[in-house]
């Protein structure tokens, strides 16, 4: 695993800087990304899927893989700061996405039409 400061990149005044943006908090704080913190939430969460539905939860692995692709997405983005809801909503999509191309064509007609999935022919 990277040490701290071999995931941020120094300026020419030797001041750290991180390679995505900063995160407003919902408590108003202004705090540095950090994929751990993504990957402890998702570990966390999961574990409610086991506690409560009986699926098995994301390893640490996989925890790992999904914050490193909501990264990437981020990144495409170009922001300049993030929000806490922002992030969740990437990595709703993150998780959502495996599912979604599967069955790309279905999904989308039922975005675009509006039609509940009961109503359309299998």
């Amino acid at each position: 695993m990277m040490g701290l400061h071999e995931t941020k990149q120094k300026t020419l005044d030797g001041v750290y800087i991180p390679p995505l943006p900063q995160v407003r908090t919902t408590d108003g704080h202004i705090v540095d990304y950090d994929r751990n913190r993504i990957v402890r939430q998702i570990v966390e969460e999961t574990r409610l899927v086991e506690t409560f539905y009986g699926y098995v939860g994301a390893s640490e692995e996989q925890a790992h893989e999904i914050a490193r692709e909501v990264e990437q997405r981020i990144r495409m983005m170009g922001l300049k700061y993030l929000s806490g809801p922002l992030i969740r909503e990437v990595v709703n999509m993150a998780l959502l996405w495996p599912f979604l191309k599967k069955d790309w064509c279905s999904t989308v007609m039922y975005a675009r039409v509006l039609v509940p999935r009961s109503l359309m022919p299998t």
